[in-house]
């Protein structure tokens, strides 16, 4: 009789330890959590722009995406700045520059640039520029 109870006790106790151990490395917490962004868009609203040549309109409705919530107020502040900076842009863009695809993606490489430079931010702050309207006449 004594025997079985200490064969059941180690047995036991083999257990719970060999459990624990294998929760602990399974299920224990690494230290490294996934960090979840959350992207902001602001709209700059329609704009109606000259392009160089061949003196064709541009419509134009450009989205910033953004993940500093608190940016918002600089946005606000800076709109006309970058209204204006962007419409200097296109005033040295031709229409064969800007209609095709490599020519859109540069375009909105160089606006992503000009908004960078005059909000003073960086590209994890401000993350993409998309083109909602684009149309020219």
């Amino acid at each position: 009789m004594k025997k079985i109870l200490i064969i059941s006790i180690v047995a036991l106790l083999s257990i719970v330890l060999i459990g624990g151990a294998l929760f602990f490395f399974v299920f224990r917490d690494s230290g490294e959590k996934e960090v979840v962004v959350e992207y902001f868009e602001f709209d700059m609203g329609e704009m109606y722009l000259n392009i160089e040549s061949p003196k064709n309109i541009l419509k134009l409705q450009p989205v910033i995406e953004y993940t500093n919530q608190e940016t918002l107020p600089v946005f606000e502040k800076n709109k006309n700045k970058l209204n204006n900076y962007i419409r200097e842009l296109f005033a040295t863009k031709t229409y064969e520059e800007i209609l095709d695809k490599k020519g859109i993606e540069k375009t909105r490489e160089d606006v992503h640039e000009i908004i960078l430079e005059v909000l003073e931010l960086d590209s994890d702050t401000i993350t993409n520029v998309y083109f909602v309207q684009f149309i020219v006449q």
